[in-house]
């Protein structure tokens, strides 16, 4: 959402951030009927310009939150800075390159072996296996020493 400058948000200049979660509260409400949406609004502030000097803020509903954790936030802001310095990109450009990339860097799942449930696998696997061999070389113990001579 781009939202035109209000006063509201705005108190003597300076950014309200309540009042910004309230309204995007009832547009969310207004908007959907479950707890699975994000909101990414701008708010323009009084003396507006190209430069969108106004201040982005995302809102979402809790059911989003297992996707758009903090960590994904964090990821998501990463991209939008770098983004919005870029400017040899549109406005649509850099937000739409911003969701992309945080979308691929999100969803990515990681291949460079830290991921730790292949590494709790990997761990019982072994064990089973040194379980497995300790079995077979306590059984051939155990069966030439019944052999008779």
């Amino acid at each position: 959402m781009l939202l035109e400058y209000d006063p509201s948000v705005w108190i003597n200049g300076e950014w309200n951030e309540n009042a910004a979660e309230e309204y995007l509260a009832q547009v969310y409400n207004d908007t959907f009927s479950d707890n699975g949406h994000m909101i990414f609004a701008y708010f323009a502030c009084e003396n507006d310009s190209e430069d969108m000097d106004g201040t982005f803020y995302l809102y979402y509903g809790s059911a989003a939150y297992s996707i758009m954790d903090h960590e994904a936030e964090t990821i998501f802001w990463s991209y939008f800075d770098m983004n919005y310095n870029n400017l040899d990109l549109s406005i649509a450009e850099f937000i739409g390159q911003t969701f992309r990339e945080t979308a691929d860097n999100i969803m990515h799942i990681s291949t460079d072996g830290n991921n730790p449930l292949i590494t709790a696998a990997v761990v019982f696997a072994v064990i089973c296996v040194i379980v497995v061999i300790i079995g077979i070389i306590v059984a051939k113990k155990a069966n030439t020493r019944e052999e008779p001579l």
